[in-house]
Protein backbone atom coordinates (compact mmCIF):
# COMPACT_ATOMS: atom_id res chain seq x y z
CA UNK A 1 0.00 0.00 0.00
CA UNK A 2 1.06 3.53 -0.65
CA UNK A 3 2.82 5.13 2.31
CA UNK A 4 3.56 1.83 4.08
CA UNK A 5 7.10 0.48 3.84
CA UNK A 6 7.32 -3.32 3.67
CA UNK A 7 8.97 -4.95 6.67
CA UNK A 8 11.76 -6.37 4.49
CA UNK A 9 12.73 -2.83 3.43
CA UNK A 10 12.86 -1.76 7.08
CA UNK A 11 15.16 -4.67 7.98
CA UNK A 12 17.46 -3.82 5.05
CA UNK A 13 17.61 -0.20 6.16
CA UNK A 14 18.44 -1.18 9.75
CA UNK A 15 21.18 -3.53 8.54
CA UNK A 16 22.63 -0.89 6.21
CA UNK A 17 22.95 1.44 9.20
CA UNK A 18 24.59 -1.31 11.32
CA UNK A 19 21.88 -1.30 13.98
CA UNK A 20 22.91 -3.93 16.55
CA UNK A 21 20.88 -7.07 17.34
CA UNK A 22 18.81 -6.95 14.15
CA UNK A 23 18.83 -10.17 12.09
CA UNK A 24 19.57 -10.06 8.38
CA UNK A 25 16.50 -10.37 6.15
CA UNK A 26 17.10 -13.17 3.65
CA UNK A 27 13.83 -12.92 1.69
CA UNK A 28 10.65 -10.86 1.89
CA UNK A 29 7.63 -10.20 -0.27
CA UNK A 30 3.90 -10.44 -0.89
CA UNK A 31 2.32 -13.88 -1.19
CA UNK A 32 -0.16 -14.83 -3.89
CA UNK A 33 -2.01 -12.49 -6.20
CA UNK A 34 -4.59 -9.71 -5.90
CA UNK A 35 -7.51 -12.15 -5.70
CA UNK A 36 -6.23 -14.31 -2.85
CA UNK A 37 -4.11 -13.65 0.26
CA UNK A 38 -5.68 -10.27 0.84
CA UNK A 39 -8.04 -9.07 3.57
CA UNK A 40 -11.54 -7.87 2.70
CA UNK A 41 -12.63 -6.47 6.10
CA UNK A 42 -12.32 -2.89 4.92
CA UNK A 43 -15.02 -3.52 2.27
CA UNK A 44 -17.62 -4.64 4.82
CA UNK A 45 -17.29 -1.86 7.37
CA UNK A 46 -20.33 0.37 7.46
CA UNK A 47 -19.52 3.97 6.51
CA UNK A 48 -21.28 5.20 9.65
CA UNK A 49 -19.06 3.06 11.88
CA UNK A 50 -16.93 5.39 14.07
CA UNK A 51 -13.77 3.38 13.36
CA UNK A 52 -14.28 2.99 9.60
CA UNK A 53 -11.09 4.89 8.76
CA UNK A 54 -8.99 2.50 10.89
CA UNK A 55 -9.69 -0.55 8.74
CA UNK A 56 -6.76 -0.87 6.37
CA UNK A 57 -6.56 -3.69 3.82
CA UNK A 58 -3.73 -6.16 4.41
CA UNK A 59 -1.84 -8.52 2.15
CA UNK A 60 -0.26 -11.83 3.12
CA UNK A 61 3.47 -11.13 3.44
CA UNK A 62 6.35 -13.45 4.23
CA UNK A 63 9.63 -12.61 5.87
CA UNK A 64 12.63 -14.96 6.21
CA UNK A 65 15.21 -13.80 8.74
CA UNK A 66 18.75 -15.09 9.16
CA UNK A 67 19.60 -17.17 12.20
CA UNK A 68 20.85 -15.42 15.26
CA UNK A 69 22.26 -17.25 18.23
CA UNK A 70 23.10 -20.94 18.32
CA UNK A 71 21.65 -24.30 19.31
CA UNK A 72 21.41 -25.14 23.01
CA UNK A 73 23.60 -28.20 22.40
CA UNK A 74 26.42 -25.93 21.18
CA UNK A 75 26.92 -24.16 24.53
CA UNK A 76 29.80 -25.54 26.58
CA UNK A 77 27.98 -25.07 29.90
CA UNK A 78 24.96 -23.40 31.49
CA UNK A 79 26.98 -20.32 32.54
CA UNK A 80 27.83 -19.63 28.89
CA UNK A 81 24.15 -19.88 27.95
CA UNK A 82 23.05 -17.61 30.82
CA UNK A 83 25.64 -15.02 29.73
CA UNK A 84 24.22 -15.13 26.21
CA UNK A 85 20.67 -14.56 27.48
CA UNK A 86 21.89 -11.75 29.76
CA UNK A 87 23.73 -10.10 26.83
CA UNK A 88 20.57 -10.26 24.71
CA UNK A 89 18.63 -8.47 27.45
CA UNK A 90 21.29 -5.76 27.64
CA UNK A 91 21.48 -5.51 23.85
CA UNK A 92 25.21 -6.14 23.66
CA UNK A 93 27.67 -8.99 23.72
CA UNK A 94 29.58 -9.91 26.84
CA UNK A 95 32.59 -12.15 27.31
CA UNK A 96 32.37 -15.26 29.47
Amino acid sequence: MEGIKPEGVIYARLNNHSVPNVPHCELAGDVGDEKFHRSLSHKFVNESHPFALEFVPHRHYRLVLDHIGRKLEDFNNSKEMINAVYASLLGKLSKC
